[in-house]
């Protein structure tokens, strides 16, 4: 299954995690991939433009371009955001190559990803677990 662009989505976590940022615009990507760019305005952040794609596993990612970061700090393209929980769960290198053979994407077109897998990993694991506290405190306060 190609890769599909998702209108409403929420991570399943409810909490997005970094995988890499690329050398390549949103627009670029736009032109050989099914998806039309959205903007949205980031709080905080300023003006962004991306989409949330549905791989070809069914996994969701989300592309996010900051204008801002792109104008005042070289960026040269968007973050790839995952779910925490699915990071947690599977790991860079497995989301990495995913991400990589569904976007098409060479090894050029990748700016920044973490040198250390297993540091990304275990950041991820805490951050799922410390989502998953804070959800289940607000859920027995709801409750009360």
């Amino acid at each position: 299954m190609p890769v599909q662009q998702v209108f409403e989505h929420m991570f399943p976590s409810g909490v997005g995690f970094w995988l890499i940022m690329l050398n390549v615009r949103v627009n670029t990507l736009a032109t050989r991939l099914p998806f039309s760019p959205q903007e949205w305005e980031e709080d905080g952040l300023g003006m962004a433009r991306g989409c949330f794609l549905k791989l070809s596993s069914g996994r969701v990612i989300l592309l996010e371009e900051l204008q801002h970061s792109i104008e005042h700090f070289g960026a040269k393209g968007p973050i790839v955001m995952v779910d925490v929980g699915e990071a947690a769960a599977l790991g860079f290198k497995a989301l990495l190559a995913e991400v990589v053979a569904d976007l098409s994407l060479s090894a050029d077109e990748i700016s920044i990803h973490s040198d250390d897998a297993a540091s990304w990993g275990a950041e991820a694991k805490e951050l799922a677990a410390q989502t998953a506290a804070w959800r289940k405190k607000r859920a027995e306060r709801e409750k009360q």
